[in-house]
């Protein structure tokens, strides 16, 4: 195919088209000024065609402008030339560089610009970016760039020229600096040492650097200089002489290609010189002067050392450098120097240095050598009398009160001696003493430095003369004072009295004296202020002696109260002060309830330890007293201040008494200070609410409360006492946490009953939320009558959790343990908020605990005969249900003892089946399993023992030696095993009873039928005894029965429960017979029957004389019984110490024995009186405190307060309402006693018992009634019947007494009517509703106060309390405020036998009713008295047939106290026992046994007309 191409247009080269250097220029892109074309080209330049196209023009000349040709192409094609002129790049010239300038210039080719025909239009200089100079000019000029301000700074430059073409004509771009400024450096920088010297903190004085040049020359040095670009490099310099002096360069330079320096710093540098070898003080003769010190210099001993310095001395006295001192020093090694206008007296430290160049600013010191030396001290100028210490007997003086001449110094004086004046002086340092008063002395002293003393000179002082202050006692503005003068001691020192003066205080002279003896009053002062009088004397020497200061106070004005401070035990004042003038403190007293005295040295003033509730006089007095005396010492008393002020009250004693889900109710005990008749209370729920002060009330109620919740309860007490202001204590606070809701219903499941514990599931009523922290089940065991016994605490109930059958919001459970294998249980649940029990509950199913959990394994076992359920099964004596887990655990599983600090208290208290010396009666129960008499239970095993254990005092081997580990031990002849704490030991035997185990000695052991020792109670020692022919042997072998001694004569005493022995001679006694004999009639016996007591009479009588015959059988309990047919047998019982026919009531409450028989012969008639409780043989009251609360050490009354026992001791007893019982353990329980008994333990007036052996049969005898405060006592009443018709509507519920309606209204309309009667009559007790009528609503009741103690008589007060009944429910205030419509008082006294009352015919009928049933009523008594006589006669008679025998005298005791005054008389309860005693046939009475023996009581009888045989008094039988 054929190419046609068309010629291009001009080529047009834009101003940005093209790149230039100094020598090119290169086209880079051009535009057609029509059409397109391919490529282009520069065919020629100023003219001259080229070889070819390009691009660049090349080897062109700076600064030079060309004309170029430029053409188009396409293809081969080239289109028109265009001409285009251009120039290259020129360049620039920088020069005359200075600190602030340079000269800036550049060649133009001006013939190229002409030639091309351009002309330059402006000249442009770049500085670092930025336009400087734009200019117009000629092609050539010189621009000097001084604009800069910055020496040593770098810079950028560059020009352009642009052409009248538009054309731009640049040059190249070039660096430049200014000139540097004059270096610097900071000189304390630089660094000398002895060779060399390191120069560093260089800068300029302006401007900035890039670098440094650093210059030494001298002392040797030969290196090469030192250059660093950066300020804080070092220039070190070293090989220099020491001490030598050398010149330093320093020049700053900017770097650009060749560095331009800037003008130099010269300065010279010294090295440090070398020390002098020593130095010391001139030994020359007055070397040492007052002013000056000559010191002998060695200088150095190096080669070539300070060539430049100098000796230099630099003086130090007092620690303050002086001026340096360049010394004249003679010689060549050792140069002497002389050291001028030194301070006298002074310890000079001199510092011998050597200097370098000493007056340049270069100067270099070596290190200096020090001599220490003192100059001589120069003489005493004066002395400084006003701060000298002078008494009447010394001086004591100081350096401070010593001036020394010539403005010297020193370092101490020396008092050289002591003239003149009277006594003898001692010196001691500054001290001198033993010098007389009111003398003048000559001191010698001279001033020391060191070991160098100065010239001596004579110095005069005088002492103290003694102020004497006047006799009378001072005024609020006046006191007296003289003093004598003494001049004897003036004329041997030439020193005379210039002036007497006297002073107060600081205050200038008050009087001129010119004699001797003087009084002066001074007056006009303060009251209560302690003035400092003072006598001045001036002596011719200008020395001034003060007699004094002496402190004295002036009488300060009675004091003002300030601000009270009371509490209960104090009572204070603060802000105390006086009228006017001052004071130095107060002091008072305070008497009333006791006396206290105090003091202070302030404004306040407390005086404590004061009685609450107690007014006090309170006595108070301002006084002043001098600053250091002691005591009381120098004190002066104001005025009295007298008042009358009461301390504040204890807080009464607040409790929380009852609690229900909706009320509190606080138990108040009023405080016991002071007067009860002034105390009033305020209580309220809110603090911030105002007290309202009432009189005492025992219980305060809060009602309408939230069921549990806690609320606040604030109480004040306040004492208003008549002879004094009010005062309240302080406020407190009780708190009272209702009750919760009770539960619906609660469960124990198959599942979850063990041996030992069981899980009770409790539901709370549905949409009541409580507390999870605070709530809980709480769970009381019930017993077979559905009464709670036990509470059960071991766990805490809370919420089901997720997992539990049944589980809900409301479900709570709680896991009982510590319960009993094989017991029946059903539980009471409550719901619990803290301490508080819902008034609701429910009782679980009834369950039976396991026997134990591991049936049939090991010591888990059924016994014979049980029927196969989970609760008949045991485990066997020695094992026991472990109360975590259920199953059958060792209690005892340490095979040996531990020590005491480590008992294992798993271990039982009973011996284990099957092991020596324990017989178990069941062999499942190891309660049955006993020791046996002979053996005690080791205290930390299982065990039953006969031996003791080694190391315990007379504790053997078989042998007789002392016992030691592994053999067996047993004690000695006369001692006896007992357990003492963890040990099993020896106590001595008394002989009463035998070992049976021993036999007849400690080696040979008779069991069976031949043992001589036979035991009543196979379990207890203490009741075994030697068998007829035997006895326990006294002094060689207590415990082992011998052969028995023949006694002839026996008489025998009786008395109840006593058996009394006489021996008159002894047949074949051995030595220690009698011995035996008075401890066995030191034993209670039963009285044997008559027949009985011949019976052994005959035996003893008749018996050979070495046979073996029956003794008396000493018993250890506490009575012998005797059968019909003579057998003996030991019983328990009380024993009375009573044996009179005709005894008080309050007589035998008030005997320490507590017991009382029937019949006074008899044993088995013998018990407690009612209210106690036989333990032991003995009949006691005493609770044991562990219990509970129920056992208590006392109680007040009105109202009702106790105090818990906390310790087991003899004051100990069941509280009101209680009454002693004993458990199966023989311990004291207090059980609750019904509200209609009397306990006579407790009080036994108006307490009447038919039978003073059962508390049951007791009750509150005619005209006493039961004391609704104090439960189980009685109290003498006083009752009127009235009735109140409240203006209310009648309902008709009330009728039945046994309605729900009529108990609620009952309870609350004694409440209301005992509000209405309590304040407005005395002594009130109970208001008791009987009944309601309908009269509108009638309110039957009785209102009852206590005998007032008056001696009035029932009626006259009936009569009394009528009368206040009558003004109360007459009151219309009472009547309108309570509603009352009308009423009536049903109870009338008898009236006088002179009045007669009035009677109708309407009455007739019904006293003819009344006599009937009088007459009926007198009947049935007249036959009642018959059938009593004729019982009486019956029983009279037998019991006299029975014992004609022994007397024949009647046994019947009335207990009656209804008429002491006539005599009181215990009646024949036979009638009355109910069968609770055995016949005396010996059977036992039910009482648990006992070891114990009760001591008899000591009383002479006081029963009349006795038979000679039982006429011995207590004392006399025991004879």
């Amino acid at each position: 195919m054929l190419q046609t191409h068309k010629l291009p247009s001009t080529a047009v080269v834009a101003q940005t088209a093209y790149t230039v250097d100094p020598t090119s220029i290169e086209i880079t892109t051009v535009t057609a000024d029509n059409g397109v074309f391919q490529d282009f080209g520069i065919k020629s330049v100023d003219g001259t065609d080229l070889n070819a196209l390009t691009k660049t023009a090349s080897d062109l000349t700076a600064g030079t402008c060309y004309e170029l040709g430029i053409v188009l192409t396409c293809g081969d094609l080239e289109g028109a030339v265009s001409s285009h002129k251009l120039c290259s790049l020129f360049e620039q010239s920088i020069g005359s560089e200075t600190t602030t300038s340079v000269t800036l210039s550049w060649p133009l080719v001006d013939t190229s610009l002409t030639a091309n025909g351009l002309a330059v239009t402006t000249y442009e200089v770049v500085v670092d970016g930025d336009d400087v100079s734009p200019q117009t000019g000629t092609a050539s000029q010189d621009l000097v760039l001084d604009s800069l301000n910055s020496p040593g700074s770098k810079h950028t430059v560059s020009s352009k020229i642009v052409l009248d073409n538009a054309q731009t004509l640049q040059s190249t771009t070039d660096d430049f600096c200014l000139k540097p400024d004059t270096a610097t450096t900071d000189q304390a920088l630089t660094v000398a040492t002895v060779n060399s010297v390191q120069i560093t903190g260089f800068g300029v004085a302006s401007g900035v650097f890039s670098g440094f040049t650093v210059g030494l020359t001298g002392c040797g040095y030969s290196g090469a200089d030192v250059s660093m670009t950066a300020a804080n490099e070092n220039a070190l310099f070293d090989g220099l002489h020491s001490g030598c002096i050398s010149d330093v360069t320093v020049t700053a330079f900017c770097e650009v290609d060749t560095p331009l320096e800037g003008a130099a710093l010269t300065f010279q540098q010294c090295t440090i010189p070398e020390p002098v070898s020593a130095a010391v003080v001139s030994t020359a003769a007055d070397s040492v002067t007052t002013t000056g010190v000559v010191l002998t210099v060695t200088a150095s001993t190096t080669v070539g050392a300070n060539p430049n310095s100098v000796i230099a001395v630099t003086p130090t006295c007092g620690g303050t450098a002086e001026t340096v001192q360049y010394p004249d020093c003679d010689g060549d090694s050792d140069k002497e120097c002389e050291l001028i206008d030194l301070t006298p007296g002074c310890e000079y430290t001199f510092a011998v240095t050597m200097v370098c160049a000493k007056d340049e600013p270069f100067t270099t010191s070596s290190s200096a050598v020090n001599v220490i030396a003192c100059t001589k001290p120069s003489t005493i100028h004066s002395l400084d009398y006003g701060q000298i210490t002078i008494t009447t007997t010394s001086f004591n003086i100081l350096n401070a009160h010593v001036t020394p001449t010539s403005g010297g110094t020193f370092e101490s004086f020396v008092i050289k001696s002591v003239q003149g004046g009277a006594g003898t002086a001692v010196i001691s340092s500054g001290l001198v003493e033993g010098l007389e008063a009111g003398n003048c002395y000559t001191l010698n002293m001279a001033l020391k430095c060191g070991d160098l003393e100065g010239d001596a000179t004579d110095e005069v002082l005088c002492t103290k003369h003694e102020l004497i202050v006047g006799a009378d006692m001072p005024t609020t503005d006046t006191i007296t004072f003289s003093w004598p003068l003494n001049d004897a001691s003036l004329t041997s020192t030439t020193t005379t009295v210039a002036s007497y003066t006297s002073k107060v205080g600081d205050n200038a002279e008050v009087d001129q004296l010119t004699a001797t003896g003087t009084v002066v009053t001074i007056d006009s002062q303060t009251p209560g202020s302690v003035i400092s009088v003072s006598t001045i004397f001036g002596y011719s020497q200008t020395q001034t002696v003060t007699a004094g200061p002496s402190d004295f106070c002036l009488k300060p004005n009675p004091a003002t109260q300030g601000t009270l401070v009371v509490a209960t035990d104090s009572i204070g004042f603060s802000g105390l002060g006086v009228t006017s003038g001052d004071f130095t403190g107060h002091s008072g007293s305070v008497t009333g309830c006791n006396d206290v005295s105090n003091s202070s040295t302030d404004a306040t003033l407390t005086f404590g330890g004061l009685t609450p509730a107690c007014v006090y006089d309170v006595t108070i007095q301002s006084y002043c007293q001098p600053s250091g005396a002691e005591g009381t010492t120098g004190q002066i008393m104001s005025e009295e201040l007298t008042l009358k002020q009461c301390t504040k009250p204890l807080q009464a004693d607040f409790s929380v008494s009852e609690i229900t889900s909706a009320s509190c109710t606080i138990t108040v005990t009023q405080p016991t200070d002071g007067n009860a008749a002034y105390y009033k209370f305020a209580f309220k729920l809110a603090a911030g609410d105002e007290n309202v002060f009432e009189a005492f009330q025992s219980t305060m109620t809060f009602d309408d409360l939230t069921p549990s919740s806690d609320n606040t309860i604030y109480a004040t007490v306040q004492y208003d006492d008549p002879n004094a202001d009010a005062v309240e204590s302080d406020v407190r606070e009780v708190i009272c946490r209702t009750n919760p809701s009770g539960f619906e219903s609660a469960e124990i499941q198959s599942g979850e009953i063990g041996s030992v514990s069981v899980t009770i599931r409790a539901t709370y009523p549905a949409g009541e939320t409580v507390g999870d922290a605070t709530f809980e089940i709480k769970a009381f065991i019930l017993d077979g009558d559905n009464a709670e016994v036990e509470a059960a605490y071991d766990d805490v109930g809370t919420k089901c959790v997720a997992g539990d059958d049944p589980c809900t919001d409301n479900i709570y459970k709680r896991v009982i343990t510590g319960l009993t294998p094989s017991t029946a249980y059903t539980f009471r649940v409550f719901a619990l908020y803290g301490n508080g029990t819902s008034t609701g509950s429910v009782d679980t199913n009834a369950i039976t605990t396991y026997g134990c959990l591991d049936i049939g394994q090991g010591n888990c076992q059924l016994p014979e005969g049980s029927a196969d359920e989970p609760e008949n099964y045991r485990c066997k004596a020695g094992w026991s249900v472990d109360a975590a887990t259920g199953l059958c655990a060792d209690t005892c599983p340490e095979a040996t003892r531990p020590s005491s600090s480590s008992i294992n208290s798993g271990c039982v208290s009973k011996c284990a089946f099957g092991t020596e010396y324990c017989t178990c009666s069941d062999e499942f129960n190891v309660n049955t399993c006993q020791c046996e008499a002979g053996t005690v239970l080791h205290p930390s095993q299982a065990i039953c023992t006969r031996q003791c254990d080694p190391g315990e005092p007379h504790c053997k081997d078989v042998s007789g030696n002392i016992c030691s580990e592994g053999v067996d031990c047993y004690c000695e002849p006369n001692y006896f095993i007992q357990v003492a704490g963890n040990a099993v030991t020896c106590v001595s035997a008394d002989g009463s009873f035998c070992d049976p185990i021993r036999g007849t000695d400690i080696d040979e052991t008779f069991l069976g039928d031949n043992n001589p020792c036979s035991c009543t109670n196979g379990f207890d020692t203490s009741t075994c005894v030697c068998a007829a022919g035997f006895f326990v042997s006294g002094n060689r072998r207590h415990l082992v029965c011998r052969p028995s001694i023949v006694f002839r004569y026996l008489l025998l005493t009786r008395s109840a429960g006593v058996l009394i022995t006489l021996i008159t001679r002894l047949v074949g006694a051995e030595q220690d017979t009698d011995q035996m004999m008075m401890r066995a009639t030191a034993q209670r016996l039963v009285l044997l029957e008559p027949p009985t007591a011949s019976l052994l009479m005959t035996q003893l009588q008749s018996a050979p004389p070495n046979s073996r015959r029956p003794i008396l059988r000493v018993c250890p309990g506490y009575g012998l019984s005797v059968s019909s047919d003579g057998s003996w047998e030991c019983v328990e019982g009380c024993f009375s110490a009573v044996i009179d026919y005709y005894v008080a009531v309050n007589t035998l409450y008030s005997d320490e024995d507590k017991c009382v028989c029937e019949n006074e012969y008899e044993f088995n008639t013998c018990d407690c009186l009612a209210g106690y409780q036989l333990r032991n043989g003995q009949c006691t009251r005493t609770c044991t405190a562990a219990v509970g609360s129920d056992c208590i050490s006392s109680y007040s009354t009105e109202p009702l307060t106790t105090v818990t026992c906390t310790s087991s001791s003899n004051n100990c007893f069941c509280k009101p309402g209680f009454h002693a019982t004993l458990d199966e353990n023989s311990n004291v329980l207090c059980t609750e006693l019904a509200e209609t008994v009397c306990n006579p333990s407790l009080q036994l007036e108006g307490c009447e018992c038919s039978d003073y052996q059962d508390i049951s049969t007791c009750s509150c005898d005619e005209g006493y009634d039961s004391d609704p405060n104090v439960p189980n006592t009685c109290f003498k009443a006083v009752t009127v019947d009235a009735n109140v018709c409240f203006d209310l509507p009648f309902d008709a519920a009330l009728s039945d007494t046994n309605s729900d309606s009529f108990a609620e209204r009952k309870d609350f309309y004694e409440q209301e009517l005992f509000g209405i009667y309590e304040t407005r009559i005395t002594n009130l007790v109970a208001v008791v509703v009987t009944g309601f009528q309908q009269c509108s609503l009638g309110v039957n009741h009785a209102v009852q106060v206590r005998d007032d103690g008056t001696g009035a008589t029932t009626e006259q007060q009936t009569q009394n309390l009528v009368t206040q009944v009558e003004q109360v429910l007459g009151d219309e205030t009472v009547q309108e405020s309570h509603n009352i419509k009308s009423y009536s008082i049903t109870t009338q006294p008898n009236v006088d036998d002179d009045e007669t009352p009035v009677d109708d015919d309407d009455d007739h009928d019904t006293m003819e009713s009344y006599m009937l049933v009088l007459i009926i009523l007198a009947s049935v008594i007249i036959l009642l008295l018959v059938i009593f006589v004729i019982l009486h006669f019956v029983f009279a008679s037998r019991k006299k047939s029975s014992y004609s025998k022994s007397g024949g005298y009647d046994n019947i005791f009335t207990m009656d106290n209804r008429n002491q005054h006539s005599g009181a008389y215990l009646g024949d309860a036979e009638a009355n026992r109910n069968g609770r005693h055995q016949p005396s046939n010996g059977a036992e009475r039910g009482h648990t046994a006992s070891s114990s023996v009760d001591n008899v009581s000591e009383r002479p009888s006081s029963r009349p007309n006795k038979p000679a045989e039982i006429s011995l008094t207590r004392h006399e039988k025991f004879l």
